[in-house]
């Protein structure tokens, strides 16, 4: 038995998603990132709208903004696990789509320490996990340096990670680690060397 607040929820949803059909009329609902009705249903955390514009296939997921990243980008540094999960459904984004930077999802929910995200990111087995950014640095290059042990672990719990990737600078994960001074990560790397 729905109670009465459920019900209005479920009102609520349901008169969302009559909307959704309306937008999806629109042919300018690709008009630009950010703005379109995508970005605002999963900026506000409607995940059944997103799945809905999604299934609807007249809209373009894998639109970039200014900065070149995609809804999957800033839903991975913000750390929406939700919305993550409806867009890593297969076939519909791509997972390595790298900014103007060059950072892929993977590299920002790394970043932003978004454990739960970059897990998701790792089970899709559609995020490469060896991509470099602009700085030839990897996703586990940057979780070595900023000190995110859960996600360095994550990251070499997968056979093909390259613990050896140098950077322009020269810097391996194992250096970016000691140089911020993160011992655990460095006895985690190590391991992994030798």
């Amino acid at each position: 038995m729905r109670t009465e607040e459920s019900l209005r929820e479920w009102a609520t949803k349901m008169e969302q998603l009559r909307h959704v059909g309306n937008l999806l009329k629109d042919p300018s609902i690709q008009a630009r990132p950010g703005g379109t009705p995508l970005w605002q249903a999963a900026q506000n955390r409607h995940d059944a709208i997103v799945k809905a514009f999604l299934d609807s296939g007249k809209v373009n997921a894998n639109a970039k903004d200014v900065w070149g990243r995609t809804l999957l980008s800033w839903m991975a540094q913000k750390g929406d696990e939700d919305i993550v999960r409806v867009l890593l459904s297969p076939g519909r984004v791509d997972a390595d789509v790298q900014d103007c930077w060059g950072w892929t999802p993977l590299m920002l929910a790394t970043g932003s320490g978004n454990e739960a995200v970059a897990k998701l990111l790792i089970d899709s087995r559609i995020a490469n996990i060896n991509v470099v950014d602009d700085s030839g640095r990897t996703a586990l290059a940057w979780a070595a340096q900023l000190g995110h042990e859960a996600i360095v672990r994550l990251l070499l719990s997968c056979h093909d990670v390259d613990v050896n990737t140098k950077d322009r600078s020269e810097q391996t994960p194992l250096s970016s680690a000691a140089k911020g001074g993160h011992a655990a990560i460095i006895e985690l790397l190590c391991s992994r060397l030798w």
